[in-house]
């Protein structure tokens, strides 16, 4: 880890420019080395954190991925489309619900899609919160890929997959939205939300792609930049929001699934 005159970024950050992470330490954008600095836990097995725990400006926002469908064991794109949980999704969700029956926090909310609700259900029923959703959690809208897995598209959709693949900031995909149109509503649903519960801690149930957009805005990682992070289901994902800049505190924790398998999909 590299030291030295940081400098915050709200959305993303140039290579080589120093990002302020929780905790007051720094990160270099594109440096090899990529430790993160956090605020009060470990990568796995991360505590809940009293209110007292950090100032009154910050909101911590606990991301979870759902719990694994009959689409992701089949490899077939979900995006706005639904499928059910499998009985280990269910088990994956109970496990988020017992972790999270142990934290304090403000309010829960979910994505809108079935499988958001089902596993967000499943945790209300453990800590009796209710469930809010909104509709800026929802997937990246995948248009004439859903419901196909990536050699179907490779074969029905040629050129539309190469330009996916690519990482194109703008392209659409029939009928879809580009990775700019949705990350822009996920991050502007996350800073709703951040200010709304300012000096709280909250649960957000929502999806692979969309952790995955957060995770390249607040990093600033181009999706140019081929995917080296994991996004398993099920798994724990915090970040914290304080004076209008966001900061990554943990990624992918999957400790509460003890040894259960989780997948990691598109």
């Amino acid at each position: 880890m590299e030291h030295g005159e940081g400098r915050s970024y709200k959305h993303g950050a140039p290579t080589g420019a120093w990002i302020k992470l929780a905790g007051g330490r720094y990160y270099k954008r594109g440096a090899s080395n990529g430790a993160l600095g956090l605020r009060g836990c470990s990568l796995t097995g991360q505590r809940c954190l009293d209110h007292a725990s950090w100032g009154v400006n910050l909101t911590r926002l606990i991301v979870l991925r759902h719990g694994e469908t009959l689409w992701n064991l089949e490899g077939k794109l979900q995006g706005q489309m639904d499928s059910p949980l499998t009985p280990l999704g269910v088990a994956q969700s109970q496990a988020l619900a017992e972790r999270l029956s142990r934290c304090q926090f403000s309010a829960l909310y979910s994505s809108d899609l079935d499988r958001a609700r089902q596993t967000a259900a499943l945790i209300a029923e453990r800590t009796g919160h209710e469930v809010l959703f909104h509709i800026g959690l929802r997937e990246r809208h995948l248009g004439v890929f859903q419901g196909l897995t990536w050699p179907e598209v490779e074969q029905q959709y040629p050129q539309d997959f190469a330009r996916f693949m690519s990482g194109e900031l703008d392209y659409v995909p029939p009928e879809g939205e580009s990775f700019n149109e949705s990350s822009i509503r996920i991050m502007a649903c996350l800073e709703e939300l951040g200010r709304r519960h300012s000096g709280q801690q909250l649960v957000a149930v929502s999806h692979g792609g969309v952790l995955g957009a957060v995770l390249r805005r607040v990093l600033g990682v181009s999706p140019e930049i081929g995917r080296h992070f994991k996004r398993f289901n099920g798994s724990w994902n915090v970040f914290t929001f304080e004076n209008g800049v966001w900061f990554l505190e943990t990624w992918g924790d999957v400790s509460h699934l003890q040894q259960t398998r989780s997948l990691d999909d598109v």
